[in-house]
């Protein structure tokens, strides 16, 4: 019997249907067998995976841990995620990575407001306004810990061309934000001058390994909590039965090849010096 032979080909709908599916569904330990915390899961090892031949299993061993495999599924992990609305992930459990397992998930923004164009490195400030602005130069003030009476004297603010209401209302609109100001563009990382502010979110998922229905008794629930469970779990079920799918498919297209890559390395040593 192979990974396939375990999937439904059809959701359940009554409630005996669903009550046998969530209680006779295969589970693995979410961290580790110690912490006896169990959750729905899939053996995905080599030898389980569907429609393969021994050349198939042969070359699967050499090609499952490249960069292509990890996309495949993380592909489909992904999917699973947005159609969840984050409140679910799969990850991968046991030594080898040989099992798929269901865990909940928290989805948050992860707090960083720009980014360096060149490194990439992300930085929990915003960019200051451009200069010869007044946005710039009342943020400049306000990270003094100056307020707002003392900052509308300053003669660099009196002298600036715009009218006593606008530099009033620009106080009271940067006010709230202006310790995300960074006080200059540059990156700490690679020294780049400018780094940019973030047009969206960068948000990160949390994952929680407590169990998910270890010690439940699905004969008390509701027909529609088990609905919603049976909903879950049978996305799980597709999105694990076509990322291997893929993964067979991605093994029969493709050959083991050893690359050569080069890594440029520095290390200090001790050489005498010259007499």
């Amino acid at each position: 019997m192979n990974l396939l032979d375990r999937i439904p080909a059809r959701r359940p709908r009554t409630k005996k249907e669903m009550i046998e599916y969530l209680s006779s569904h295969f589970r693995y330990h979410t961290l580790r067998s110690w912490n006896r915390m169990t959750s729905y899961a899939h053996n995905v090892k080599i030898y389980n995976l569907p429609r393969k031949s021994k050349d198939v299993e042969s070359k699967a061993y050499d090609l499952v841990f490249t960069a292509q495999a990890g996309q495949i599924a993380q592909k489909h992990f992904e999917e699973f995620n947005r159609q969840t609305d984050y409140r679910y992930s799969i990850i991968t459990s046991g030594r080898s990575g040989g099992y798929f397992v269901l865990v909940e998930s928290e989805r948050t923004d992860s707090g960083y407001k720009s980014e360096c164009p060149v490194c990439g490195q992300l930085n929990y400030r915003l960019v200051p306004p451009d200069k010869n602005t007044l946005d710039y130069l009342l943020v400049r003030q306000l990270l003094k810990n100056w307020t707002n009476e003392t900052i509308l004297r300053e003669p660099e603010v009196l002298n600036f061309s715009a009218d006593g209401n606008k530099k009033q209302n620009a106080l009271l609109r940067l006010r709230p934000i202006y310790k995300d100001f960074s006080s200059d563009a540059h990156c700490g990382r690679c020294g780049f001058e400018q780094r940019e502010n973030l047009s969206s979110p960068v948000y990160q998922t949390a994952i929680r390994f407590n169990g998910i229905d270890g010690e439940e008794d699905f004969n008390d629930w509701e027909k529609y909590r088990l609905e919603r469970r049976v909903k879950t779990i049978f996305l799980f079920d597709q999105i694990v039965r076509r990322t291997t799918l893929n993964f067979v498919k991605f093994v029969k297209t493709h050959r083991p090849e050893q690359a050569i890559r080069y890594l440029a390395e520095t290390e200090t040593i001790a050489v005498p010096i010259n007499q």
